[in-house]
């Protein structure tokens, strides 16, 4: 299985404060301008904070725990997450390696897709079972029903209502060139001060709208490579045509 490079960024020694959201204990205010603004940057935004932690656990080698991190980003409709959690199922990291289970949770990242997941999905459709892609179909459908965006979207809507009362302001009033490095395997994610507090930031459809922006028109992340038409080898199964598991036959 090819390991993708994970970067992370020193900026996460800024947020330390914020690991106890991994576990039921209540996390210690950040004190200095700078945790403010990692602190802003993650309130209602689920789908980051869980995502950084659990790639930070990934990176540690702490599978089990990247899991149930990943999963939690997931459920808010974090694609990288999504996509991840997929690799780790293929790879066999914190789980039983399963390519059913794998291509469904990479099916799921590319719902909206973006072009890494989708080429990736092929890929390991192509490296399937035809009894690893029947039971793809039926996992996929119970993934689809907790992660995929109709019920994502307004879980993720629901906790951006909550935080944008408490306003979209800094609290510190701090206006420097902070910059807020979210990684994944396929690549990272950075927002500076100015685009967190844009009103897009803080709207769940003009932010989604920035998730598709970053994801479909990628730059600067790897190279996933070629898409290949496996329809062309001997033997070889068909490519699906209808992008969700859940609606395969």
């Amino acid at each position: 299985m090819r390991r993708f490079a994970l970067t992370l960024s020193a900026a996460i020694a800024l947020i330390v404060p914020f690991a106890a959201a991994a576990s039921d204990a209540k996390p210690a205010p950040p004190t200095d301008a700078r945790s403010l603004e990692y602190e802003f940057a993650f309130r209602g935004h689920p789908d980051l904070q869980y995502r950084l932690f659990g790639v930070d656990r990934f990176r540690r080698g702490q599978y089990d725990e990247a899991m149930t991190l990943l999963r939690r980003a997931a459920r808010f409709g974090d694609k990288p997450s999504q996509g991840l959690i997929a690799e780790m199922y293929a790879a066999g990291q914190g789980v039983p390696a399963d390519m059913a289970m794998a291509y469904a949770w990479m099916d799921l990242a590319a719902e909206r897709g973006y072009r890494d997941f989708v080429i990736r999905r092929e890929r390991y459709w192509a490296r399937m079972t035809e009894a690893d892609r029947a039971r793809a179909v039926t996992e996929g459908q119970a993934i689809y029903a907790e992660f995929g965006d109709a019920a994502a979207k307004p879980r993720f809507a629901d906790q951006l209502r909550r935080a944008s009362k408490e306003g979209v302001g800094s609290r510190t009033g701090f206006s420097g060139n902070v910059k807020v490095t979210i990684p994944s395997s396929f690549g990272d994610q950075t927002l500076d001060a100015a685009q967190l507090r844009s009103f897009s930031y803080w709207d769940p459809k003009k932010y989604w709208a920035m998730q598709d922006a970053l994801w479909k028109n990628p730059g600067g992340r790897v190279d996933a490579g070629d898409l290949q038409d496996v329809r062309t080898r001997p033997g070889a199964a068909p490519a699906p045509a209808n992008p969700k598991a859940g609606d395969r036959r």
